[in-house]
């Protein structure tokens, strides 16, 4: 380590804010400038601690709510747990084990730096239209109801991209105007409903 290094990252020496007990996950800082860790001792607001903020931690999970490998998961500061429901809450981490609807607790991989909520690109591709309204890709059913950010590349003017939606497997982007050319998508962690 560099002269002036202090530490390595993995885990950091930080104010919890509020009292936590060893295992809690804890936000440090303010929206959007937050940290989001797991306390590794017992501390106390106005008192330093050492907050895991990069690995693996089994967190205490939203029941009712399955997780699977490769999930997006986010903390509910509310309840202190976490959640697969986006809206308002920050991204905490990734799924690395599936846990039923049933488990009180699952496995995540950190996320360092935290996000504040901003979707993540799952998939991104291309996608043609040839001469009509719509273009269709194969993308997996595990994509399904997910949200989906779509670009035209064309040099017709007139063709604005109106709808897009993954189904049964299948992503369809519609088109107001029949064209010729290509979309760019990406598929967003975010779920449409």
């Amino acid at each position: 380590m560099a002269k002036n290094g202090i530490q390595t990252g993995d885990i950091l020496t930080l104010d919890p804010g509020a009292t936590v007990s060893s295992g809690d996950i804890i936000p440090v800082g303010t929206a959007p400038n937050v940290i989001m860790g797991i306390a590794l001792s017992d501390g106390v607001s106005g008192t330093d601690i050492a907050v895991g903020v990069r690995g693996v931690y089994n967190i205490a999970k939203t029941t009712s709510q399955a997780w699977a490998v490769g999930q997006s998961v986010y903390f509910v500061a509310s309840t202190s747990k976490g959640s697969t429901a986006a809206d308002g809450n920050a991204l905490l981490g990734t799924c690395v084990e599936a846990a039923g609807s049933s488990a009180t607790s699952g496995k995540i991989l950190l996320a360092y730096p935290a996000s504040t909520g901003a979707p993540r690109v799952l998939f991104s591709g291309q996608l043609a239209f040839a001469a009509a309204t719509t273009g269709t890709e194969s993308v997996g059913a595990a994509f399904d109801g997910k949200v989906v950010r779509a670009f035209l590349q064309t040099n017709d003017g007139t063709a604005a991209l109106v709808k897009g939606a993954i189904a049964s497997g299948t992503l369809t982007l519609t088109a107001s105007a029949s064209m010729t050319g290509k979309a760019y998508y990406e598929i967003l962690d975010v779920d449409v409903a």
